[in-house]
C-alpha cells in the first residue's frame, strides 16, 4: 500500500499547509486506488491498476481550440472566450482568503480524488454573478490528447454561483488521440439561495481511456440544481455525484445516459443527501449496452432527522442490446425521519421484437428500426434539456456509436 503513495510524492509539496494539507492527510488514508471495496465492487479494475497514472509538468502541445467557453487541453488552462464569470487560479483566490475552500463541502474520500487535490496542478476558481446571461452557456471545454501514455490529467474546478442567479452550466470532455490516459477531476459546486443550475455534462473520451469525476454539490435554501449526464467512449467512465441539500426548498434532478460498447464500462454513483424539510430530488438514470460491456448504477439517498416533507424519488432503467452485457444495480434508501415520500426502482429489459417486426414491415431497416427504438428509449432523459443542440449531439453519438451505417437524420 505503500507503494502508491511513494510513487507520487516527487511531485507533492514537502510541506503542505491548509487545503493542501488536508487533502494529503486524505490520501494518506486511502493509501491506494479502489482501497472501498464496497464502492468499488463492480468496477473492473485491472486496466485501471495495471500501471501508474503520471502528471505531465511541462506545457501541453497544442490541439483543435474550440471557439466557444474556456479550454482546457491535457488539464492545463489554455484560454477563454467571453464567458460573462470571474476566472481566477486557486493559489490567487487562497492568498486572499486561506480558508476559502471552506465554504465548500469535501470532496470525495478516494485515493485519486486526494491525489487531485494534494498535486496543486491545472486548479481554477469560477465565480457566476447575477449579470451572467441565463439562455448563453457557461461552456467549460477539456480536451484530451493522449500525448502520453498513462498520463494523469488532474482537474479541480471551485464553482461558487451567486444567491438569486440562474445559469446553464456545460463542461465537455473529450478524448482527441489514443487513450490510454486518466482524467481525474474534481468539482465542488455552491449554489447559492434562490439559484437556477442547469448543469450538463458531456463525456466522450478515447478508446482505452479512463475518466473518474467527482462531483459534490451544495444546494442552500430554495436553490435548484439540475443535472444531465451523457457518457460514452474510454474504457471506464466513473461519475460520483454528491448532491447535499442543505436548506429548506432545496431541490435536485438528476439525469443520466451511459452508452456502452465493446468492453467499456459507465459507472454512475449518487448520493443525495437531504439535510434540510421541505426538500425534493429526482434521479432518472438510464443504460444502453451492447456487446460485453458494463453498466453500473449505485444510488443512495439519506433522510436526515428532522428532514420532514421529503420527496424523493430514483430510476435506473437499462437496455441490453446483447447477452454478454452486464448491468448491476444498487438503489439505497436511509430514511431517519417520519414524514416522507421516498420510492425508487430499476429494470432491465431487451428491444421488443413486436415494435421492430412492424418497423420492419413498413419497409425500415433492421438497424434503422433499432436505432429508432433506442433513441425513443433515451429520449426521455434529454427531452428537457435546456441547450437543444445538445441534444442532437447526443442521439448522433448514440447512432453512430451502434450504427455506423445508418444516417442519424433518418431517425429524427
Amino acid at each position: 500500500m505503500a507503494d502508491w503513495i511513494q510513487l507520487y510524492q516527487p511531485y507533492l509539496s514537502p510541506e503542505p499547509t491548509g487545503f493542501r494539507a488536508e487533502a494529503r492527510n486524505r490520501l494518506i488514508r486511502s493509501a491506494r486506488p479502489a482501497h472501498d471495496p464496497e464502492s468499488w465492487k463492480y468496477t473492473r479494475l485491472n486496466d485501471l491498476l495495471a500501471k501508474p497514472f503520471l502528471p505531465n509538468l511541462h506545457p501541453v502541445a497544442s490541439a483543435p481550440v474550440r471557439s466557444e467557453g474556456i479550454q482546457w487541453i491535457d488539464g492545463q488552462l489554455s484560454g477563454k472566450g467571453e464567458i460573462g464569470v470571474n476566472l481566477q487560479p486557486l493559489t490567487e483566490v487562497l492568498s486572499g482568503d486561506s480558508a476559502w475552500t471552506q465554504r465548500f463541502s469535501p470532496a470525495a474520500d478516494d485515493f485519486f480524488g486526494a491525489l487531485t487535490d494534494s498535486l496543486g496542478l491545472n486548479e481554477s476558481v469560477i465565480r457566476i454573478s447575477r449579470s451572467v446571461n441565463p439562455s448563453v452557456p457557461v461552456i467549460l471545454n477539456f480536451t484530451a490528447t493522449g500525448a502520453g501514455n498513462r498520463q494523469l490529467i488532474p482537474v479541480n474546478l471551485w464553482i461558487d454561483v451567486e444567491p438569486r442567479t440562474e445559469v446553464i452550466l456545460v463542461d465537455d470532455y473529450r478524448g482527441t488521440g489514443s487513450g490510454g490516459y486518466l482524467q481525474s477531476v474534481n468539482v465542488r459546486l455552491r449554489i447559492g439561495e434562490g439559484a437556477v443550475v442547469h448543469h450538463i455534462r458531456l463525456q466522450q473520451e478515447a478508446a482505452g481511456a479512463f475518466h473518474i469525476n467527482r462531483t459534490t454539490v451544495d444546494v442552500l435554501r430554495d436553490a435548484s440544481y439540475r443535472s444531465w449526464v451523457h457518457s460514452s467512449g474510454g474504457s471506464l467512465i466513473r461519475n460520483q455525484f454528491r448532491v447535499n441539500l442543505k436548506g429548506p426548498g432545496a431541490n435536485s434532478m438528476l439525469h443520466g445516459l451511459a452508452l456502452t460498447t465493446g468492453s467499456d464500462q459507465v459507472e454512475n454513483l449518487t448520493v443525495i443527501d437531504h439535510e434540510s424539510p421541505d426538500c425534493t430530488s429526482q434521479e432518472s438514470y438510464k443504460g444502453i449496452l451492447a456487446d460485453a460491456s458494463s453498466v453500473v448504477f449505485d444510488g443512495r439517498i439519506i433522510v436526515r432527522e428532522g428532514a420532514q416533507k421529503t420527496n424523493a424519488s430514483q430510476s435506473s432503467r437499462n437496455l441490453l442490446l446483447s447477452n454478454d452485457a452486464t448491468v448491476n444495480s444498487k438503489p439505497q434508501l436511509e430514511i431517519y425521519a417520519d414524514d416522507v415520500k421516498c420510492y425508487h426502482g430499476a429494470t432491465v429489459g431487451q428491444l421488443d421484437d413486436l415494435q421492430l417486426y412492424y418497423l420492419r414491415s413498413r419497409g425500415i431497416s433492421e438497424d434503422t428500426a433499432r436505432g429508432l427504438l433506442i433513441r425513443a428509449f433515451a429520449s426521455d432523459v434529454f427531452s428537457n434539456l435546456p441547450v437543444p443542440s445538445y441534444q442532437n449531439r447526443i442521439a448522433r453519438d448514440l447512432i453512430n456509436r451502434l450504427f455506423p451505417g445508418v444516417d442519424a437524420g433518418e431517425l429524427e
